[in-house]
């Protein structure tokens, strides 16, 4: 079986097949788009759970900007919707 090869120079690497970019290995802020990877959670459900308060964000610049999540916000909500189910 062949496998995709690694490429340190773009931060990716290969487990078992699988490519994985350093998004899902060990980055500590988030993009939208990069935390609905990381959580699985559609564009619409992250942005619910910022309007009602369940879960933290910030902007990238003081005039609005993208917005930016913690790794440690974005496991305290999924923790917490979890532990309501």
């Amino acid at each position: 079986m062949n496998f995709p090869s690694a490429n340190p120079e773009r931060g990716n690497s290969v487990m078992k097949g699988i490519q994985m970019t350093q998004t899902e290995n060990n980055q500590t802020w988030f993009t939208l788009t990069e935390a609905k990877t990381y959580t699985r959670l559609s564009e619409s459900l992250l942005r619910q759970a910022i309007a009602k308060g369940r879960l933290k964000t910030t902007r990238s610049s003081e005039n609005g900007g993208k917005l930016l999540f913690r790794r440690e916000w974005l496991d305290e909500m999924l923790l917490r919707e979890v532990s309501n189910d």
